[in-house]
């Protein structure tokens, strides 16, 4: 098994393949916002047919070769079409396609290495043995099957009281089209944060990749002002919330919680079967998306710097990437 560069006359496939067995992150028509910084690596029997792949970010940082996921992009897989059906071929399958992706990464010549492993990824042994820091993180991803009255009853009483306090005080959340509200929203909130961000790609997500068929957002308005807002993106059975943001000058403690179940409202509208909140280890945003009664699920990161710049994976929070 190999693993390459895909050729552009391979997309059509690569993407299918993406779609069937990997996430939406994974497809074209997602990972064309990067330009040149993507790369498309495929995975390939040693017949030729291409059965699956990986995506990654490079940029370069401090004079050396920085790779990491997509910015605002949670897997970059690998996904894989598996024919086998034993047990054991089935686990040696996916390592050697693993195997064959870590070696072909290497010949990318990296000083820095930083990804995120799809949830579905339970075996990331053959990034450990081959030197890399294999570390556990966590989401939350919340089951679409229940009521809104039983998802509203399992979320924490303090989610709860967020989102009745919003309601008493005359909050309302709708669904919005104008994706401008979500860009002032979120722009302000990284900027009072003092984290960066690249305005080149929050403009790729909301004004050339969101449609209606792929994505909503819902604001959370006060006396018809906006003060916060939910963006979400979806595939055929998956909801993921990707960014969100609030007025510092209108901050409400519910006005975010509303806009988020309004969003969990919606996703169960549109049949899908999970909500994945995209959870995060720093411990305030971790108890905040706790709250709304979701599953706590693992995934892999993988990390690896080469000697000399190694106190840079000290200096920078594993969430910067």
């Amino acid at each position: 098994m190999k693993s390459r560069i895909i050729s552009p006359h391979e997309y059509a496939q690569f993407d299918f393949l993406a779609a069937e067995y990997g996430t939406l992150f994974n497809t074209v028509g997602w990972t064309e916002l990067y330009g040149d910084a993507l790369v498309r690596l495929g995975i390939y029997e040693d017949g030729g047919e291409l059965i699956g792949g990986f995506v990654l970010h490079q940029k370069s940082c401090c004079g050396f070769n920085l790779i990491t996921n997509p910015p605002f992009t949670p897997s970059c897989g690998p996904f894989l079409n598996v024919k086998a059906s034993h047990a054991v071929t089935i686990l040696e399958t996916r390592r050697e396609a693993m195997t064959a992706l870590i070696d072909y990464i290497k010949k990318l010549g990296f000083g820095l290495l930083f990804l995120k492993l799809d949830q579905s990824v339970k075996d990331a042994l053959p990034f450990y043995w081959a030197g890399y820091r294999v570390i556990p993180s966590y989401t939350y991803i919340l089951d679409l099957t229940a009521s809104p009255d039983q998802t509203l009853a399992n979320m924490s009483s303090v989610r709860r009281r967020n989102i009745q306090r919003a309601i008493k005080d005359g909050i309302e959340a709708r669904e919005i089209l104008d994706m401008h509200v979500v860009k002032q929203l979120v722009e302000g909130t990284f900027a009072r944060q003092k984290k960066k961000i690249d305005r080149s790609v929050i403009d790729g997500i909301l004004e050339r990749y969101a449609k209606p068929e792929n994505s909503y957002a819902f604001a959370a308005y006060q006396n018809d002002v906006p003060i916060a807002t939910t963006f979400v993106v979806h595939d055929r059975s998956i909801a993921y919330y990707l960014l969100g943001g609030y007025d510092e000058d209108g901050k409400h403690h519910g006005a975010g919680a509303l806009a988020m179940w309004q969003s969990i409202l919606r996703a169960k509208q549109l049949g899908l079967k999970y909500f994945d909140f995209e959870g995060s280890v720093i411990p305030p945003i971790e108890r905040y998306f706790r709250g709304f009664g979701g599953q706590l699920t693992p995934y892999f990161t993988v990390n690896k710097a080469w000697l000399p710049v190694e106190f840079v994976m000290k200096c920078f929070h594993r969430e910067l990437f």
